[in-house]
Order: C-alpha cells, then sequence, then structure tokens
C-alpha cells in the first residue's frame, strides 16, 4: 500500500532546473572572467548518443554499442552593458579560425575545459558534468528590438571531445 509519508521520508529535495552553474575556462590569450557565472540565462545538460550496431547471431539481429557521439553544447549568455561577456565569446570565436585571415589556431591554443553543476537550494553543487576540448562553434544572432524591455542575451554552441559527469 502506498503511503505518503513513507514516499516523503524517502525522497530528499529534487533538483531544480534554474538552478546550475557554468565556470567556463577561457583560452588563456583571451584571460578569464568571473561574470560566466552570473550571466549563464540557460543551457542544457550534455548529452551523450551511442549508435548501435546490427550484427546476426544464430540468425537473428543482434545489436551492439557502437560509436559514441556529444552533441553540440548550447548556452544562453546575458550581455553585460559593457559587453565584456560578448567581446571575450568574440575573440575566443575568432581565435578558433580568423576572419580576415581564414586561418585556424592549433588545438591547444583554442580548446579548453568547463564544468556545469546542477546546484541544490543552499547553491550546494550536486553534479558536474565536465567537458573536455571544449571550443566555440557558433555565435547566434542577438536581435535587437526597440520596442523590447528585455535583457540582451545570446547563444553560444560549444563543440567539444567528450564530456564526464561526477556526483559531488
Amino acid at each position: 500500500m502506498f503511503k505518503l509519508q513513507d514516499f516523503l521520508a524517502n525522497v530528499r529535495e529534487l533538483a531544480r532546473k534554474y538552478q546550475f552553474q557554468a565556470e567556463i575556462v577561457f583560452p588563456t590569450v583571451i584571460g578569464s572572467s568571473q561574470l560566466v557565472n552570473l550571466l549563464l540565462e540557460s543551457t542544457d545538460v550534455p548529452n551523450k548518443q551511442i549508435a548501435s550496431v546490427s550484427s546476426a547471431y544464430a540468425g537473428q539481429p543482434m545489436f551492439l554499442a557502437g560509436k559514441s557521439t556529444f552533441s553540440t553544447w548550447s548556452c544562453t549568455f546575458r550581455i553585460d552593458d559593457n559587453y565584456d561577456i560578448y567581446k571575450k565569446f568574440r575573440a575566443w570565436n575568432e581565435l578558433v579560425v580568423g576572419t580576415q585571415t581564414n586561418i585556424a589556431s592549433f588545438p591547444s591554443q583554442y580548446k579548453s575545459s568547463f564544468s556545469l553543476y546542477q546546484l541544490d537550494s543552499q547553491a550546494n553543487r550536486l553534479i558536474a558534468f565536465d567537458m573536455v576540448g571544449a571550443w566555440i562553434s557558433n555565435i547566434d544572432d542577438s536581435p535587437i528590438d526597440y520596442s523590447s524591455k528585455e535583457i540582451s542575451t545570446v547563444r553560444i554552441d560549444f563543440e567539444y571531445d567528450y564530456h564526464t559527469v561526477r556526483v559531488l
């Protein structure tokens, strides 16, 4: 028989979507910023997909694990009034491939690693998603609208080699 008291006694506080933090480490050429955590508005938990490979076994298809792929990690950032965070992302994007030169930097120059944390109600870190070998692949449009009272935001897409998950 289901008892609500038993359920509540066994369940701790639930994770909230709006309690998260990111620590993005910019490449050393760009510098670091403490503003990143404050200005991150929304993001997704990184995704890992494992393709299936079909193989015949005793006349029946048997599915085995195949190649792992990691999806693009997208984040929406609030733009501060000096555009500091936006300038840093633009500089990082320019470091990957120069607009005027069309020359790419070495991966060791533009790749970085950073973490996304899920927080509890007391701002304690519960779980960490660590992205390794990350770089900016896209800086989305940042619409400007005279009739809007909203804060300016920009979506940044990151590619990365892989991610790990740590329960803290």
